[in-house]
């Protein structure tokens, strides 16, 4: 049954790659949902007349949790846009994780992810690492807060090799992750990743996000969404900016 799982969710994880960054992505504490559960999160907009575009989200979380000592983990999303026929937005993502219960609250964490975003010149995107994460406070009024710190290796392959070389380094990552439930069901995520080139601290990466899931009817939620990139280096190609900051509204099913 495991190894059922296991094959079921990466392929679920190279599907997100190939035709789907984040719904409920709450830190798993083993043995909370036991078994499998997720949430998946659609969005779009339409908009005709003096502005001619189209906006479409797509998001996907599957979790399976051992209540023993283990948990996999995979994440897939995928963004696209286009204004009068032209795009403006390519990119997706796939995350998958393994979790390891050392010592509650301390895990163990080993992870794969591959991405692609046409406009920031990135053809392909993959990693691979580990870690650990520490719970370091758990309130019921206060909620959790967490802390990992570990590496990863990554490979970057650009659309122009002949202006970006593809890179090939291994960086640092620090996390600070704090999440809250309140009484209404409502859900809180706020967090930050740090993750600098392991022999070049000034080339560094900083992902931060604040999310907030507004329970509707059932098993369905309002998402709303606030994610800001911070590249240090960007590709130099293609006049890409040293961030980006996204919204995001969209309807949530969470099974």
């Amino acid at each position: 049954m495991a190894a059922f799982i296991i094959r079921t969710l990466c392929g679920m994880l190279i599907l997100a790659v190939s035709s789907m960054a984040f719904v409920d992505v709450t830190p798993i504490e083993i043995g909370e949902h036991p078994g499998i559960s997720g949430s998946f999160s659609l969005s779009s907009s339409l908009k005709r007349g003096n502005v001619d575009r189209n906006d479409y989200a797509a998001d996907a979380n599957i979790r399976y949790d051992t209540n023993r000592t283990d948990a996999i983990w995979a994440i897939g999303s995928f963004d696209y846009g286009s204004s009068h026929g032209d795009e403006i937005e390519n990119s997706s993502m796939g995350h998958l994780r393994w979790l390891h219960r050392i010592d509650v609250p301390l895990y163990g964490e080993l992870f794969i992810q591959a991405e692609q975003d046409k406009f920031k010149e990135i053809s392909n995107r993959s990693l691979a690492g580990g870690g650990v994460r520490y719970r370091f406070f758990n309130t019921q009024k206060h909620g959790k807060g967490y802390i990992g710190i570990g590496l990863f290796f990554e490979k970057i392959r650009y659309r122009d090799t002949a202006i970006d070389p593809n890179e090939n380094n291994i960086r640092l990552n620090g996390y600070l992750f704090y999440t809250k439930t309140f009484q209404t069901n409502a859900l809180l995520n706020l967090y930050a990743y740090y993750q600098p080139k392991a022999d070049d601290m000034q080339d560094y990466l900083i992902v931060s996000a604040c999310e907030l899931s507004l329970p509707i009817y059932g098993s369905l939620s309002l998402l709303f969404s606030l994610q800001g990139n911070y590249d240090s280096r960007p590709p130099e190609s293609g006049d890409i900016k040293h961030y980006d900051i996204t919204q995001k509204t969209a309807l949530k099913w969470k099974f």
